[in-house]
């Protein structure tokens, strides 16, 4: 009777396998759901499994599609994709782990390839090893992204295509741009997607097409945005949109946040093109090349601490401007004090008879005749401040002279009245 192979032995055997090449692709990150293969606890460095096409004749439901059928099987603790935003994720595509850099170790010294697979026939393209590359003969592929860490969330519209790359499929080393401006992830990460549809109905002059055409590959990762000098409070990812098909016609391109394509399965597409015309990862859809910019919404957050300089309106420059001058109407503080105290020092004069009333001259002619009447206003009331001052001063000192002089006049009157009424009382014998 067999025994069952220990853990160690079956990793060992599985390493000593050759690789092998399915036909499709998949780009290869340790925080990838699958990255170690569908055995729990054994590390599969052959792992093509994550590769394998979703095809409309397997009649896929979603939870069955979703993540390529690997969420089951998630990276290991504390192991993300990581995203440098406004930077290069500088990523792998290849038919198989074993053709990446994530290799067995034992292996790392051997040379590598530069195309993802060790013939073209598994990368769906009419093109031939040592041909130019020609993007048109090529789907693209869509990185995305959701911002929920709890996988049980997950849904396929919670996923925003944030990059895209026009050549994917051709190089195993395929960079993707990132958006400088996505926020940094919640504390458990987010998650993200890789979505690639190969090309279908073109032929090389060999005869040879792209091969079964209704498939699609959707794999998921555990990632994080690094270097982000951005948070959720301040921008976020719109909700990502059906993108429409615009080959032609960049009119009826849908504009802004789009989501992955999902194409070809029992339910949960959001795209029903035919078999021999899929949607496709580039502008054919309206996406750009590169870093998807148009994706964002923005927040406006004003620091409490920011001490904000505000120019002062028409109105309140006019009213500084009127407060800072002398109104033709008003009498000023200074005058109005010496005048009112010139009325009191004449009503008391008058009582005792002076001989002279002494008026000061009106404010009023002299204001007039000084106020403000082009825009040099503020030079003018200066002027006639200045002038008013000299005019108080003037009056001030001639009433104290006047005054000097009223009380020596009835000082005078008393002496002659006691003079007069001392004669009288002596000669009458009172």
């Amino acid at each position: 009777m067999l025994q069952p192979m220990r853990p160690s032995y079956l990793a060992l055997a599985l390493l000593l396998l050759p690789v092998t090449s399915f036909a499709h692709l998949a780009l290869w990150d340790p925080g990838m759901y699958g990255f170690d293969g569908n055995i729990t606890g054994v590390v599969n460095f052959n792992n093509n499994v994550p590769v394998l096409p979703l095809k409309a004749i397997n009649n896929l439901t979603v939870s069955q599609w979703f993540g390529n059928g690997q969420m089951g099987f998630p990276p290991a603790e504390g192991v993300f994709m990581e995203l440098p935003a406004g930077s290069t994720y500088h990523g792998e595509i290849a038919c198989n782990r074993g053709l990446t850099s994530h290799r067995d170790p034992r292996i790392a010294g051997e040379a590598m390839l530069e195309h993802p697979c060790q013939t073209v026939g598994p990368m769906h393209t009419v093109l031939n090893f040592g041909e130019a590359v020609n993007a048109s003969l090529l789907g693209g592929c869509a990185l995305s992204i959701a911002y929920e860490s709890d996988v049980t969330k997950l849904k396929p519209s919670d996923f925003t295509v944030i990059s895209t790359n026009s050549t994917c499929g051709w190089w195993r080393e395929t960079d993707f741009e990132i958006p400088a401006d996505l926020p940094a992830c919640p504390e458990g990460g987010c998650h993200c997607g890789w979505n690639w549809i190969h090309t279908a109905g073109n032929y090389n002059a060999e005869g040879r097409g792209e091969g079964y055409g209704a498939e699609m590959n959707d794999l998921k990762y555990r990632c994080k945005i690094t270097g982000s000098s951005k948070t959720t409070a301040e921008v976020s990812i719109a909700a990502g949109q059906i993108a429409n098909e615009c080959a032609g016609d960049s009119s009826k391109c849908t504009a802004g946040a789009k989501q992955p394509h999902y194409w070809s399965q029992l339910d949960g597409n959001n795209n029903f093109a035919s078999d021999l015309n899929p949607p496709l990862h580039n502008m054919n859809y309206g996406f750009s090349n590169g870093a998807q910019t148009d994706i964002f919404i923005y927040s406006t957050v004003i620091d409490p601490t920011t001490t904000i300089a505000v120019e002062p309106t028409t109105a309140a420059a006019e009213a500084t401007t009127t407060a800072d001058s002398i109104p033709t109407t008003t009498t000023p503080p200074l005058l109005l004090n010496s005048i009112q105290s010139s009325s009191s020092s004449s009503s008391a004069l008058s009582s005792s008879k002076p001989s002279t009333s002494i008026r000061p001259s009106s404010p009023s002619s002299t204001l007039t005749s000084s106020s403000p009447t082009s825009s040099n206003s503020s030079n003018t009331s200066l002027t006639s401040i200045s002038a008013l001052r000299k005019t108080t001063n003037a009056q001030c000192r001639r009433r104290k002279s006047t005054t000097s002089s009223t009380l020596a006049t009835r000082s005078m009157h008393r002496r002659r009245k006691r003079s007069h009424e001392g004669s009288s009382w002596g000669s009458w014998g009172w």
